[in-house]
C-alpha cells in the first residue's frame, strides 16, 4: 500500500547512501543506529495509525465531540488548544482532522472567528510535537543520547507548550474580544465524564 513515489525517494535515497559510505569513516555500527531509529519510528507510526483506526469506531469519542460542539466560542476556542495537545499526540493526524471537523461544524459570527479556530488547533498539533513521545522528532531524540530521559525532556516541552497556547489567547485577544461573554454551558451530558476518562485511558495504555 505504500505509494509509487515514496518507494521510489526510499529507492533513491538507499543507492545514493550506498554509494556514499565508503567516501566516510561510518561503520556498521552507523548503519546499525539507522536502522534502530527507523525500526523505533515504524513501530511509533504504525501503533498511532491503529489506534486512530480503533478511535474512530469508538462512541466516547463522538460523545466528546458533541460536547465540544455546544461549548460558547471562547470556551471551544480553549477547549480545542487544550485537546489539540492531547489528541494529536495520541492519534496522530487523524486527531488533527476530528478537531479540524469540530471547528468547522461550529457557529461563528464571522470568517476570521473561523480562521482562528482552525489556527488554534494548528498551533496546539505543532506544540505537541515538543512533549509528545509519539512524534518522529521525540523518538529520534531520545535514540539519539541515551543518556537523555523522556522524564527530562516533559517539563521543558510542556512549558513552551502551555506558552503557545497563551500566546495563541493573546494574539487573537480581538476575536475572543468580540465574541463576547459566553451563554452558561450547557448542562453536560449523561456519561461524557464518564467517557472522556475512558477514552483518555485507553489511548494512553
Amino acid at each position: 500500500a505504500v505509494p509509487r513515489g515514496i518507494r521510489r525517494v526510499a529507492l533513491v535515497l538507499t543507492a545514493i547512501a550506498i554509494v556514499v559510505w565508503p567516501l566516510g569513516d561510518a561503520g556498521l555500527h552507523s548503519l546499525e543506529r539507522g536502522l534502530y531509529i527507523g525500526a523505533m519510528i515504524s513501530s511509533v507510526m504504525a501503533c498511532v495509525s491503529l489506534l486512530a483506526r480503533a478511535a474512530r469506531h469508538s462512541p466516547a469519542l463522538g460523545t466528546l465531540s458533541d460536547y465540544l460542539l455546544q461549548q460558547g466560542y471562547r470556551r471551544r476556542y480553549v477547549l480545542l488548544a487544550l485537546a489539540g495537545q492531547v489528541l494529536p499526540c495520541m492519534l496522530g493526524f487523524a486527531g488533527v482532522h476530528l478537531l479540524l471537523g469540530v471547528a468547522q461544524r461550529g457557529a461563528h459570527a464571522s470568517e476570521a472567528q473561523r480562521l482562528a479556530m482552525f489556527t488554534v488547533v494548528s498551533r496546539s498539533f505543532s506544540s505537541a510535537t515538543l512533549w509528545s513521545p509519539t512524534f518522529g522528532n521525540m523518538v529520534i531524540l531520545l535514540a539519539l543520547y541515551p543518556q537523555l530521559r523522556w522524564g527530562q525532556v516533559l517539563p521543558v516541552g510542556l512549558a513552551l507548550a502551555a506558552s503557545i497556547i497563551a500566546l495563541s489567547l493573546f494574539v487573537d485577544r480581538r476575536l475572543l474580544r468580540a465574541a463576547g461573554p459566553d451563554a452558561p454551558p450547557p448542562p453536560a451530558p449523561p456519561g461524557v465524564l464518564r467517557a472522556s476518562a475512558a477514552f483518555l485511558l485507553a489511548m494512553v495504555v
